[in-house]
């Protein structure tokens, strides 16, 4: 250890590029942008592989944390994009899953996630009340 010496002859540059090292790059029209309905930590991988298991993309799918709970789901067919967004909400471990197209955002943390489509069914209602108005209302 007494012999160790440090020398600054062997310096290099570090050149530090915006964005993320290593980000993939890809067609954000196939990225999607999530969001988790909670304060809890998700597990990470168990996530991951039970969407992929129920999305059943055809031509797959990678996930990634981009910052503390969004999440970036990148597709590769517009096809498999366009149905998991149909198919919405998701959820993993009743937690619910707000799901946007990336779109022309520079990045996934500026994509809105403020909207939850959910499906409603009502029972009981008399014969009167089933007009389009009514519908709105509820």
């Amino acid at each position: 250890m007494a012999s160790l010496s440090v020398d600054d002859n062997g310096e290099e540059e570090v050149v530090v590029i915006d964005g993320d090292v290593g980000e993939e790059s890809g067609d954000s029209t196939l990225c999607v942008v999530g969001c988790f309905l909670t304060e809890q930590p998700i597990n990470f991988m168990a996530m991951k592989h039970t969407l992929a298991a129920l999305m059943k993309p055809v031509m797959g799918m990678s996930v990634r944390e981009v910052n503390g709970g969004v999440y970036l789901f990148q597709f590769y067919h517009k096809v498999d994009v366009d149905r998991i967004l149909d198919m919405s909400p998701w959820s993993f471990n009743n937690q619910a899953l707000l799901m946007k197209k990336m779109g022309d955002y520079d990045h996934p943390c500026d994509v809105p996630l403020n909207h939850l489509y959910l499906w409603v069914k009502v029972f009981g209602l008399r014969a009167g009340f089933k007009s389009e108005s009514v519908r709105k209302r509820v």
